[in-house]
């Protein structure tokens, strides 16, 4: 009967240590997942924000251009005056 419940009390350790073992192993997997997502989102974002900076230099150009225009229109009127 000893052994039986040696046996019995055995059988239930390896059975939860088991199933810690499973449970580390998932939460590890969900972890890397997670790592994995969002080095993606980051490279997105980097992306994404390279192409702003390259719109935001071409729009400050094109502004640039304008104010010159603009400067030489008033300089033609100012010297129509």
């Amino acid at each position: 009967m000893r052994v039986e419940i040696v046996a019995a009390l055995a059988a239930t350790g390896l059975g939860v240590s088991g199933t810690a073992w499973m449970g580390y192993l998932q939460a590890n997997s969900d972890a890397r997942e997670s790592i994995v997502r969002l080095s993606t989102v980051a490279e997105s974002i980097s992306e994404q924000l390279g192409h702003m900076r390259e719109e935001m230099k071409r729009d400050r150009q094109v502004v640039r251009e304008m104010m010159v225009d603009h400067n030489a229109r008033l300089r033609v009127l100012e010297s129509q005056r």
